[in-house]
């Protein structure tokens, strides 16, 4: 008997809790939840005595405004927040926190479109879900309004407070609240790319706000909805957009066209990094990558990527490194499988930069990179007779080297060494390189960076060979319309070609090279960088 009282006392409770939720709602047009089940659920779980870990969820709400609803599962409720710029991972970022209504436990499972009219209309989007453990007595800290707790999510993780504001803040009918990361090894620098462009899609569907909109579906239907005369379909891959998989990665808007002038798509990223994966990765595996990613497609703002974040695919890793100048360590992205090269598609990874030097050898570097980039007035033909050149050059000092077309306008002519020198030591040979050849020929080569004495002359860019710097990697696209591909080249098809165009979109025409790939000697060759050659091109730069 005292069971069954206390059953009905915790189906009553969140009934109580859930009255303003339900007044200012009409659930009939909504197919939002209305909580009924909630309470019963809760009646049948304190019966039995079960214990459920606590459930948040944060909702993307395109309302009169976009903003963020951040919701924490307790005593059979949702207790609610809008947060209007949305969570950051910087610790100094105190962002407003309106209370509003509890809502039922299942709105978090609440996908979908508002009709207009009702409260709240507008697109709704389960950005980030998960559990969460209080580091408080709940109960207190929500009445002294200072509540510590830590998320265990798909984008958000760690420790992290909701502290009420004092003075007439805390009398309103909407207290306001600030929503704080707290300092631990997840928190992020001021200047990190906010998680919330970093990841904007759903963390259920992987749709964005329009799909969402577009298509409803996935919507948690309430027996109303289910039963009215236009039910919600359940989201499947039928979709316009529809969820697949490439090799075992799973795709978000495959169908997102990434460069418009070929009609390039994730999809088709995906399945080009799956077929170049097995030739690739001896270029790119067990090496830190700085990635150009474009998340909208080429022609809209990329960005650059090197740190690990939260939300990483499946098969792309993190390995440790830590600053020369602070001697903090950080995490940067890596990989070293072909999942985790399609997990990079998925990212809308458009441009590839591994480093020069491989993870269990940071410091050391397994490779020389000269990079000839061509001012205006140089002919194609003069910047190949450049890279043979240096190619010549290397030869009688023991040095045997590749080159690559970038994609771009330039060549990359690349030597492999044993990894037993320094960053230092490597950088300072190919600056005393790069002298050399502009002492021999300055009308043509410059070694400084300046663009006004660059028409009709290449740089020599030596900056390739330190720590920290990368270049496009071999078979990388480029985030440019075309989508053009950084191809190595044999020697003797670099003096025989016009300018190469490889590209993504006609893989299917130059597929065929990959059996016989023009730098698959690099694997085997055992060749090092020896204090002979080291000071012959010294003294050669020296007395220039």
């Amino acid at each position: 008997m005292a069971a069954k009282k206390s059953a009905k006392a915790a189906a009553k409770e969140v009934d109580r809790q859930l009255e303003r939720y339900r007044a200012m709602r009409d659930f009939a047009m909504t197919a939002e939840p209305s909580g009924e089940q909630d309470a019963r659920a809760a009646a049948g779980k304190n019966k039995a005595g079960e214990q459920d870990a606590l459930p948040f969820v944060i909702q993307k709400h395109a309302a009169t405004r976009l903003h963020y609803d951040f919701r924490l599962g307790w005593r059979g409720v949702l207790k609610s927040w809008a947060v209007t710029k949305g969570p950051s991972y910087y610790p100094g970022d105190k962002r407003l926190a309106v209370e509003v209504e509890d809502h039922p436990i299942s709105y978090g499972g609440f996908e979908g479109t508002i009709p207009k009219g009702q409260y709240g209309g507008g697109t709704v989007m389960v950005w980030d879900q998960g559990t969460w453990e209080p580091l408080v007595d709940v109960d207190e800290g929500l009445r002294a309004g200072r509540l510590k707790f830590t998320l265990h999510g798909t984008k958000l993780k760690g420790n992290w407070a909701l502290v009420r504001m004092g003075g007439r803040a805390a009398r309103e009918s909407k207290p306001n609240w600030l929503l704080i990361k707290e300092h631990d090894k997840y928190e992020r620098a001021e200047d990190a790319e906010p998680i919330t462009e970093e990841a904007p899609d759903s963390a259920v569907t992987g749709r964005d706000m329009g799909a969402i909109s577009a298509a409803e579906d996935h919507v948690w239907q309430s027996h109303k909805a289910a039963t009215s005369k236009h039910p919600r379909k359940s989201f499947s891959a039928k979709s316009a957009d529809a969820e697949i998989e490439v090799d075992g990665v799973r795709l978000t808007h495959p169908n997102k066209v990434l460069d418009e002038e070929t009609g390039l798509t994730k999809a088709q990223l995906a399945e080009y990094y799956s077929d170049v994966a097995t030739v690739m990765l001896r270029y790119i595996a067990g090496r830190p990558l700085s990635l150009v990613r474009c998340p909208d497609g080429a022609a809209k703002p990329c960005f650059f990527q090197k740190h690990a974040s939260s939300g990483l695919p499946e098969g792309v890793g993190t390995v440790p490194v830590k600053s020369k100048g602070s001697g903090k360590t950080e995490q940067y992205i890596t990989i070293d499988n072909a999942k985790g090269l399609i997990g990079l598609a998925q990212m809308g990874v458009m441009e590839i930069h591994p480093w020069g030097s491989r993870n269990d050898a940071l410091d050391k570097p397994d490779q020389i990179i000269f990079d000839l980039d061509p001012g205006d007035g140089i002919a194609w033909e003069q910047l190949v007779a450049s890279a043979l050149e240096v190619r010549d050059l290397l030869k009688p000092i023991g040095l045997e080297s590749f080159v690559k077309a970038t994609g771009g306008k330039g060549l990359h002519v690349v030597t492999p060494i044993a990894a037993k020198r320094v960053w230092e030591e490597v950088k300072e040979f190919a600056r005393d390189f790069a002298r050399m050849m502009e002492a021999t020929n300055p009308k043509l080569y410059l070694t400084k960076m300046t663009k006004t004495a660059r028409k009709d002359r290449i740089y020599l860019d030596y900056l390739r060979n330190e720590r920290g710097a990368t270049a496009v990697a071999a078979y990388s696209p480029r985030a440019r319309s075309g989508a053009h591909v950084a191809i190595p080249l044999t020697w003797d098809e670099l003096k025989k070609t016009a300018r190469p165009e490889f590209s993504v979109a006609n893989f299917e025409g130059w597929k065929a090279r990959l059996k016989r790939d023009p730098w698959k000697k690099m694997d085997t060759l055992r060749q090092s960088l020896t204090a002979q050659a080291v000071r012959a091109v010294g003294e050669f730069a020296t007395s220039a």
